[in-house]
């Protein structure tokens, strides 16, 4: 018995030896299959492409112990079976097919930017998805225009560096961002994001030797200083002193000479309070002392600089300085309302203006004697909208009535309840409408003259019944 299990023992083991030895040999890999675009499941084809479309051959991940592979993708295919578990593979002609569920597929081939993917360790359960670098032969994950991360079978980069295949200018392939090189006299640049530009400085050689040309000038290296240590060469300007838009207000000395760079080029600084500097050392906006200033209240500053620090108020022809805050455009006037003269009292958006709403209208138009209010888009003003107003803040008088709240004292709505145009009617005004007349009778506005007139008689006889019962009681008592 016991001879028995140590047979079927080292039987079993022998087997599990061969099936890991094949599997081994064969190692984490892709294999090739058939696969298809269409598979209509359950159905008994007559010919081969009835049931499924034109064959595909590519690869699929086989499950294998250790190894590596990599592949790209050939998109989501379909793997199909007979019905009697049989694959149906080569014709198919009188088989009943079923589908597997589509599936991602990969080729052998890859193409710059293609999907790729690598697997490996026992059962291909470690893996890396990225973009195919053909030029390089890895797998490569992107951060904007940089790899992050490349793996290719038995290798890997963790450097962080421009890559084409992530979008990146070819000459700025596998280059680290902000990286400057000479090509004779080209000097080339790759910028932060990736992005590239280069300058022949072809032109810029002096003649005389130990003379370097900078910003225009042939200058001579002093003693115990060079030059060079300005990172400029000879025929090539290295990216560390190139001047854009990045690198503006840098400083560099070469020589005896001191440069600072305007957003565009290199300028040579006169003195240590060049208005250039002056404007590099404003923490905000900076404007042009030679341009005229009207100050507004509050404290006054200098003139050319309107910082985030400062509490200056001052205006000029390209924009207004509030309390350290720069807006640009014409037309301004004011930070606050004390800036803004009587007839115009409120600073709107820098503006001075008459109102901000209809309270701060008072009176009524001469002519239209409709009630002043305020011309503005805010829902506190009652002027119409454009295109009948203009929203320029200031108080107009209403083009029509709708109540006798609107209209002067002692004066009444024409509304058009009674065939009214909205205007405003003095106190007394006869209106005949609908066969009725109506008068205006301020405050209570305009009324029907017959109901008034019955209302008023019976008022009289109200008052001569009052006069007659008090007669009566006196003549009771004293008679």
């Amino acid at each position: 018995m016991v001879h028995k299990k140590l047979l079927e023992l080292l039987v079993n083991l022998a087997i599990a030896f061969l099936v890991l030895t094949v599997s081994i040999s064969e190692s984490c890999h892709l294999s090739q299959g058939t696969f298809y675009n269409r598979c209509l499941s359950g159905r008994n084809c007559t010919s081969g492409i009835d049931c499924v479309s034109e064959p595909v051959v590519v690869y699929d991940w086989m499950w294998d112990l250790g190894g590596c592979d990599l592949g790209c993708a050939a998109g989501q295919l379909y793997d199909v079976y007979d019905a009697n578990s049989v694959q149906c593979t080569g014709s198919i002609y009188g088989k009943t097919c079923q589908c597997y569920v589509k599936e991602a597929k990969w080729k052998k081939s890859c193409s710059n930017k293609d999907i790729c993917k690598l697997r490996w360790n026992p059962l291909c359960d470690g893996e890396f998805e990225g973009k195919w670098d053909a030029s390089e032969g890895k797998c490569v994950k992107c951060s904007g225009k940089k790899q992050v991360e490349a793996h290719a079978c038995g290798y890997e980069d963790h450097n962080v560096k421009c890559e084409s295949a992530c979008g990146a200018a070819n000459k700025c392939d596998e280059k680290a961002p902000e990286t400057g090189w000479c090509e004779g006299s080209v000097a080339n640049i790759c910028y932060s994001d990736c992005s590239y530009s280069s300058r022949d400085c072809s032109k810029d050689l002096c003649d005389e030797p130990g003379v370097l040309w900078i910003n225009g000038e042939c200058i001579a290296d002093t003693p115990g200083f060079s030059c060079a240590d300005c990172k400029i060469e000879k025929g090539c300007v290295y990216y560390g002193v190139w001047c854009d838009s990045d690198s503006k207000c840098d400083e560099k000395s070469c020589g005896e000479s001191n440069y600072i760079c305007d957003g565009n080029d290199w300028v040579k600084m006169k003195t240590d309070d060049d208005y250039l500097r002056l404007q590099c050392e404003c923490h905000g906006h900076y404007w042009d002392s030679r341009v005229s200033v009207r100050y507004l209240s509050g404290n006054k500053g200098s003139a050319h600089c309107c910082g985030d620090d400062s509490q200056e108020r001052w205006v000029t022809r390209a924009g207004i300085c509030c309390d350290g805050k720069w807006k640009s455009g014409s037309g301004y006037e004011c930070c606050t309302n004390a800036d803004c003269p009587s007839d115009r009292p409120y600073c709107v958006d820098n503006k001075c203006v008459e109102c901000r709403n209809d309270d701060d209208c008072s009176g009524y138009d001469p002519n239209t004697h409709t009630k002043l209010v305020c011309d503005c888009p805010s829902g506190s003003c009652s002027f119409p909208a454009p295109p009948k107003g203009s929203d320029d803040y200031t108080c107009k008088p209403l083009p029509s009535c709708s109540s006798n709240e609107q209209c002067e004292p002692n004066w009444c709505c024409y509304t058009s309840e009674i065939g009214g145009d909205g205007t405003c009617k003095q106190q007394g005004t006869i209106i005949n409408y609908g066969g009725k007349s109506y008068f205006c009778d301020p405050p209570v506005g305009f009324v029907n003259t017959e109901t008034s007139i019955i209302a008023s008689e019976e008022g009289k006889i109200k008052s001569r019944n009052l006069i007659d019962l008090f007669l009566d009681f006196f003549f009771k008592v004293f008679s």
